[in-house]
């Protein structure tokens, strides 16, 4: 068992031990690491971190990202020492998307695994070049995303001040409640404990929330005993983030089947 730096030390280390890189997305669930198309890259960076260091995942400005995801910061991971071909660290829907994104044969092919995921609120995450305004720019991307950098020590104290929620990590301990914090209460030690055989849910901490509308896409009359005749199936409620509560739906469908998307909300219209 690796003896993991505590989030706090990761943060205020002289230098930090926290990272930046760029992704196509955040789905720890489905892909469980942070990966490196070179070995050597990934080695340069684990004998200048320590096992619990921290990378800052921000969404790239091409491929597949979707388009909210683009140029903002996604979330932050705790990576552990351990590493290994990537494909190890994947289920497989992660594989299979691996699959079908790769550049080349060995695209991705090297990996640290994870240990614990905060997603960032999508409404209120910030753009990458104001939270690393040192490390980032528009010319150097390419190259953070290939390579990673590891943060200034101004930078990486920007995680205390995210809004974030823990979320599931691929073969992690995910015995906790998916609560919307502020980062500096990540800072509490993780209880530790065996898989949790409770259902899946979500809950809020107390604050203002946003009035959403969602609409379901897909085959929508093998739900239902007569055809909807071309109605919709709508979904009402109130949440800090409509895009998170929107996403957490759609983890409980089948995938490529059915799926919810935000068709109107107080945040988007004002």
């Amino acid at each position: 068992m690796e003896d993991l730096l505590s989030i706090e030390e990761a943060i205020n280390t002289d230098p930090p031990q926290v990272w930046l890189n760029g992704f196509f997305g955040f789905d720890p669930e489905n892909w469980g690491c942070v990966t490196f198309t070179y070995r050597s890259r990934l080695e340069r960076v684990r004998e200048e971190s320590r096992p619990g260091f921290l990378t800052v995942a921000y969404g790239v400005k091409s491929g597949e990202t979707p388009a909210y995801m683009k140029g903002k910061i996604l979330g932050v991971y705790r990576c552990s020492h351990e590493t290994g071909k990537t494909d190890h660290f994947l289920s497989r829907y992660g594989l299979q998307r691996k699959l079908d994104m790769r550049y080349s044969e060995k695209s991705w092919d090297h990996a640290f695994r994870i240990v614990e995921a905060w997603q960032t609120v999508p409404e209120r995450a910030p753009a990458v070049s104001d939270f690393a305004h040192i490390t980032y720019s528009s010319s150097n991307g390419r190259n953070i995303s290939r390579d990673s950098r590891r943060l200034a020590g101004e930078e990486a104290r920007k995680i205390f001040d995210l809004d974030l929620c823990r979320v599931k990590v691929r073969g992690g301990d995910n015995d906790f409640d998916p609560v919307i914090i502020k980062g500096r209460d990540i800072l509490t030690a993780s209880k530790a404990g065996p898989v949790s055989q409770k259902p899946y849910t979500s809950r809020e901490a107390e604050g203002p929330k946003h009035l959403y509308m969602l609409i379901l896409e897909g085959t929508l009359d093998d739900l239902f005993d007569e055809p909807l005749g071309g109605k919709s199936v709508v979904k009402v409620g109130f949440s800090h983030s409509p895009l998170m509560r929107c996403d957490h739906f759609n983890k409980a469908l089948p995938a490529c089947k059915l799926k919810w998307h935000v068709l109107r909300s107080t945040y988007e219209d004002g």
